[in-house]
């Protein structure tokens, strides 16, 4: 069984639905969107913002309420780590209605619906893709980190996921992605990367595979977060492997989750 935990906050937390303004904080904070089975995550550190993937494309405009009625009219990147629907599908309005200084893709190309209304929405704004192909710095407020591309070529949409490691202080936030078994396999080869992480964003909403559990246990968080839905749940054989790991489950099934990072601990917000 998922474990559900509480945490008070030390600190004022950033909102995430009252509608009041949003609040400058020395915390690293990432603010998970209930959106199903997809995948949206605000990350912010002292007045700059990152998101990370939008959703499906009724998405958008949730977030983009949440965004509003928080004073965030500026990113400091819109993070896309592949062109599936459900990271992607809300792209377009986002890009329409933001000031965005940077636009981070995947290596690949994709001929979907939702890709080419984001692709024409970044032509539109006269933004500039910035496609990875190597590892990349990605900063946030004084946060820094690196995104991981994939560095062979991948079947399908999910093994291009961008990878994404950010740290502050003693703690570590490890943002998955889709990935699947081979891109596990190929990021547990890969010396560049620390992988012990405090947070884990799992992979592909919590699907299991051959990796999972060799995965899991190279990680060892403390804290997991799976973008689930009651309709798409999670495989019981990865919350086992979490749970093997003693890591407190999150899941995005019932709303909007927070986590506070103040570079020693983590705490946690749900709605």
């Amino acid at each position: 069984m998922i474990k559900k935990l509480m945490y008070l906050f030390m600190l004022l937390p950033l909102t995430a639905c009252s509608g009041q303004a949003m609040i400058v904080s020395d915390d690293f904070i990432v603010h998970a969107f209930k959106v199903g089975k997809a995948d949206s995550l605000l990350i912010s550190h002292q007045g700059e913002y990152v998101l990370i993937d939008t959703g499906e494309e009724d998405d958008g405009e949730k977030i983009l309420r949440h965004l509003q009625s928080n004073n965030i009219n500026k990113l400091k990147a819109l993070v896309i780590t592949h062109y599936d629907k459900d990271h992607v599908g809300g792209a377009d309005s986002l890009v329409n209605a933001l000031d965005i200084e940077h636009v981070f893709v995947p290596n690949y190309e994709s001929d979907s619906k939702q890709t080419r209304e984001f692709l024409q929405a970044i032509d539109n704004k006269q933004l500039v893709l910035e496609k990875i192909t190597g590892i990349s710095e990605l900063t946030v407020g004084e946060v820094k980190g690196e995104m991981y591309p994939t560095m062979q070529t991948m079947e399908g949409d999910n093994d291009h996921s961008l990878v994404i490691s950010l740290r502050h202080g003693d703690t570590g936030f490890l943002f998955a992605g889709d990935i699947e078994a081979p891109r596990i396999a190929e990021l547990l080869m890969d010396t560049a990367i620390r992988m012990p992480h405090t947070f884990l964003k799992v992979p592909h909403h919590g699907r299991f595979n051959e990796q999972t559990t060799a995965f899991i246990e190279a990680v060892r968080p403390m804290y997991a977060l799976i973008t689930s839905s009651d309709k798409n749940p999670e495989h019981d054989e990865t919350v086992a492997a979490l749970e093997a790991v003693n890591a407190h489950i999150f899941t995005t099934r019932k709303g909007d989750i927070e986590f506070h990072s103040d570079g020693e601990e983590i705490t946690v917000r749900e709605d």
